[in-house]
């Protein structure tokens, strides 16, 4: 029996049991995200001035040449490429696939996962920050984070009435389906683009359980949050709010990515759809 899911990799659930497929299918999915996007890498602290690139690199070669890598075959931990120590934010993009079509790594992303673990240190619980949040931004009155986003696969209609017609044709179109999960997935709660009319408010509340955390809401009016006489509420400037949203759209962006990869491996196969009444 299963229990708990929470740790599965993205878009992929159960019951409380699994077929062999679906055990095939986490599997899978738990093997290729530790051997890398492209093949099986490891980063070595060489030393203080100097990270080392070990594996199954030969098809990556010449953009591990273009951002500064030496091959040494003579490298204590194997053969390998070395870089300064400086380069490996720039050497943890290139792995994770976070560059342009020029070939230039999107930096903001990164200092946005920077931001997020230098406050964790700082935390009770870093490494489960780190899972649990995507990236981080700093406002004037402190950090701001982004939670990392699920994958949600299972869409329930809960109206009988102007769900009704949508629902069947949903069931028959994969093309319909495809759009409807993104679309849904895209505008879940936690990364949905605001309403650019809205005033932004940055609110520090008195009892945060994480020290140094503020929270952004974007609203008409700030009455219906129900604040304590100790927490603080602003507006927050034009600099905070082109920050935020620029930040917002870095993690929308890699969300989309991570929709658009698990459509291209397992299609609509694994989506559900249900009704109580139209299933009963």
């Amino acid at each position: 029996m299963i229990q708990d899911s929470e740790d599965f990799p993205d878009g992929l659930d159960c019951m409380e049991s699994l077929s062999r497929e679906e055990w095939q299918d986490v599997m899978g999915a738990l093997n290729e995200s530790e051997s890398g996007p492209q093949g099986h890498f490891q980063i070595v602290d060489y030393s203080e001035k100097a990270v080392a690139l070990i594996g199954d690199t030969k098809q990556i070669s010449g953009e591990l040449k273009r951002i500064g890598g030496r091959f040494n075959p003579r490298l204590s931990c194997g053969p390998g490429w070395i870089f300064p120590a400086k380069k490996r934010a720039e050497l943890e993009a290139l792995l994770a696939g976070n560059y342009e079509e020029a070939g230039r790594p999107e930096t903001a992303a990164n200092e946005g996962r920077k931001t997020l673990e230098e406050w964790a240190k700082g935390q009770q619980d870093p490494d489960y920050i780190m899972k649990a949040y995507e990236s981080a931004v700093r406002l004037a009155d402190g950090i701001v984070l982004f939670d990392r986003p699920r994958i949600e696969t299972k869409f329930c209609f809960r109206d009988e009435g102007p769900d009704y017609e949508f629902y069947k044709e949903l069931g028959s179109d994969e093309n319909l389906l495809r759009d409807y999960f993104i679309r849904e997935n895209m505008d879940q709660q936690r990364i949905a683009e605001p309403d650019e009319n809205a005033n932004m408010y940055i609110v520090k509340y008195a009892g945060e359980y994480r020290p140094g955390r503020v929270c952004v809401y974007f609203l008409g009016s700030p009455e219906y949050l129900n604040l304590c006489r100790e927490d603080t509420i602003r507006i927050a400037t034009e600099t905070e709010r082109s920050l935020y949203l620029a930040e917002l759209a870095r993690v929308r962006k890699a969300f989309r990515k991570r929709l658009d990869t698990y459509l291209k491996r397992y299609g609509v196969s694994k989506l559900h759809t249900w009704s109580y009444w139209a299933n009963a």
